[in-house]
């Protein structure tokens, strides 16, 4: 059951919710982006106070080939997450609380390096 869960949430077929209005959808839609550019902002914040990229793979992107293409890798994941959590709200939100509690720990970390 768990996997399934987990299978329809996570999906490149979404069930969208027919009940949810386009104008919820575009809000939801504009929180992730916004918590998408948190993250890239509150990461650079944390780096430029000397904290270190937790999430392998970012810092590997970032030590690499810079932090424009962390902006890319961001902008794609944002475009991504809104067009599979398109009129899928109660998804949408766990992403939006997900992304702002990770947004939330790095500006707790770059408060404790400034």
């Amino acid at each position: 059951m768990f996997k399934k869960a987990i299978r329809q949430f996570f999906t490149l077929k979404p069930v969208r919710d027919t009940n949810t209005s386009n104008l919820t959808a575009f809000w939801l839609v504009a929180a992730i982006f916004f918590t998408q550019v948190g993250d890239f902002l509150s990461t650079l914040l944390g780096l430029s106070l000397g904290a270190s990229e937790q999430n392998g793979a970012m810092a590997t992107l970032i030590v690499e080939h810079g932090v424009t293409a962390f902006l890319t890798v961001k902008v794609v994941a944002a475009a991504f997450l809104s067009w599979v959590f398109w009129k899928r709200p109660a998804a949408a939100g766990f992403v939006i609380c997900l992304y702002t509690g990770i947004i939330a720990n790095n500006l707790l970390v770059a408060l404790s390096l400034a």
